[in-house]
């Protein structure tokens, strides 16, 4: 919900907001800086100021670490101070650097959450599932070393008398994995999407010579990351070999050749003008979209009496 659902409805320079978060666009969708009813851009603000709020947890002796973040808990058990501080480059990498500072020597359990994209499901339920098998375990470490601890509906527990300076290291798998949606929905039927840790991925115009709905993406083709700071204010973006689709010379027949696509986070998509883009990509010829052959009705202009069809004109709050 915060890295994919939350932050794709206002821009990366927080001044426009979407009232929808559509998952494919052929263009003309944009953020608006204002809607009719208020109460959207509100609650992200709010959101946001309280975001600390959901990063630590305490509930008698323990302290529950939630979400990665860097940022420092003060808590104290039996009147002794407790400082917690984590490190991370998360959700870009998957390190995380959890250094516990107790005043003095005292007893308390930490417990870690491991996310749920690195198992065997992207969400609980049987919405969505990985269309591969290929999951590697979370490693936890303890001052350096390899630490077994136990897990606990989702957290790894551990119990001990803390020193100062002790620290947890938490390590997970970035790799990109494709998601594919149960066949009872209709519309993602054929269809794939990509994942890198907690972020959901999508494909742009922008990057992509303009077009993206003529793109498949084979269940053999693979997808790497590579950090690019000066893209949409710092995101890892994907990039691998698909097919693309498009007419041929006379207009009516189809050709299909390999081609390189670039893939961004959701969340920051619609940053750099209008455009297509899409979560949900073709995994077969089948599914593109490619313009149809030229007719009475591709050379048409279609009006009415609500305007062209945009969200001003349909939506004038």
């Amino acid at each position: 919900v915060l890295y994919n659902g939350f932050l794709s409805g206002v821009s990366l320079d927080g001044s426009k907001y979407f009232y929808q978060n559509p998952l494919r666009t052929y263009g003309n969708f944009e953020r608006h800086t204002w809607f009719g009813p208020n109460c959207c851009p509100p609650n992200v603000a709010r959101l946001i100021a309280s975001l600390g709020k959901y990063i630590y947890a305490t509930s008698g002796k323990n302290i529950y670490v939630n979400l990665f973040v860097g940022s420092t808990l003060a808590t104290a058990f039996n009147d002794i101070p407790v400082q917690i501080t984590q490190e991370t480059g998360y959700p870009w990498e998957g390190n995380v650097k959890i250094t516990v500072a107790p005043e003095e020597k005292t007893d308390f359990t930490l417990l870690v959450r491991i996310p749920g994209w690195t198992g065997s499901e992207p969400i609980p339920g049987d919405l969505y599932s990985f269309l591969d098998n290929d999951r590697s375990a979370v490693t936890l470490t303890l001052n350096g070393k390899v630490l077994n601890a136990p897990v606990s509906k989702g957290y790894f527990t551990v119990k001990r008398k803390w020193n100062k300076g002790d620290v947890i290291g938490v390590e997970m798998p970035m790799k990109v994995r494709k998601v594919i949606a149960n066949e009872k929905v209709a519309d993602d039927a054929g269809m794939v999407a990509l994942e890198r840790g907690p972020i959901v991925y999508c494909a742009e115009g922008i990057d992509n010579n303009g077009k993206i709905m003529n793109l498949y993406i084979p269940d053999s083709a693979r997808f790497t990351g590579q950090y690019e700071p000066q893209l949409l204010g710092g995101v890892v973006k994907l990039t691998g070999n698909v097919e693309a689709v498009t007419r041929g010379e006379d207009g009516i027949s189809t050709v299909t050749g390999g081609t390189t696509m670039t893939a961004v986070p959701y969340f920051a998509w619609a940053n750099r003008g209008e455009g297509e883009m899409s979560v949900w990509m073709a995994r077969d010829q089948a599914h593109v979209v490619i313009p149809p052959a030229p007719s009475i009705a591709s050379a048409s202009t279609v009006t009415s009496s609500c305007g062209t069809g945009s969200l001003a004109d349909n939506y004038p709050g």
